[in-house]
This record gives structure tokens, sequence and C-alpha cells, in this order.
């Protein structure tokens, strides 16, 4: 199913055992170009969000879809079956760098196209 969406998320839902749920039926639509902020206070989810954008993360169980374009990252709390094929198109920078110290700031950011270099 083509949604023309860059990004198309419906009814996703997590929850860490906390009181309160760190998502909650969060759905919406990115159009290719758009451009937008992930803004809130520490604590609010936006973090979570990102991690289930990038197939990180899987939502409740039964709960919600994400799709960067054509691709289905995830579907009903299970994560889709090629995650690490769709996770070379889609950029993500952490928080914590985690760089390795002893080698260059080049080699660094090359090791994320490890997976695309020839054997």
């Amino acid at each position: 199913m083509t949604t023309g969406a860059a990004l198309s998320i419906e009814k996703l839902s997590k929850s860490f055992g906390a009181p309160k749920p760190a998502l909650s039926n969060v759905a919406f639509k990115l159009a290719p170009g758009e451009m937008v902020a992930l803004i809130g206070a520490s604590g609010s989810g936006k973090s979570t969000l990102l991690r289930h954008i990038s197939g990180f993360l899987g939502a409740d169980e039964g709960a919600g879809e994400v799709r960067v374009g054509d691709h289905v990252m995830q579907s009903g709390g299970r994560v889709a079956p090629g995650i690490r094929g769709l996770r070379a198109d889609v950029g993500f920078v952490f928080q914590q760098f985690n760089l390795v110290g002893r080698l260059t700031v080049m080699t660094n950011v090359l090791t994320g196209l490890l997976p695309r270099v020839p054997l």
C-alpha cells in the first residue's frame, strides 16, 4: 500500500511499565520534503518516538504502524523482518554519540557505512 507520505505513524503506543505511557495512540504523517522539529520536555517521549521510526524499538503488542516511505518499519508491535536493510535508509544521530575514542572522527563516521561495503 502506497501512502504517499515520507513518514506515516498510526495508533502508536509504548509503555515501559510506568504509570504513564511514553507514547499513547500517536498518529501523524509527513509529506516528502516537509521539515518538522520534534520538541518537548525531558521524558515526554521524543527519543522513544525516534527509536520507533528507526526500528530500534517495537510498540506495545498489537499497537500501531510505522512506515518510512512505502516501507513498513513495524506493525502491530512487531518490528519488520528486514529491518536492518530498511535502517540503511534512515539517518539517526544519538544524543550520546558513543564515538570510539581511539578512532578518528572520519573513521567513526564511516563505520556507519560498513554494511554497504562488500566483503
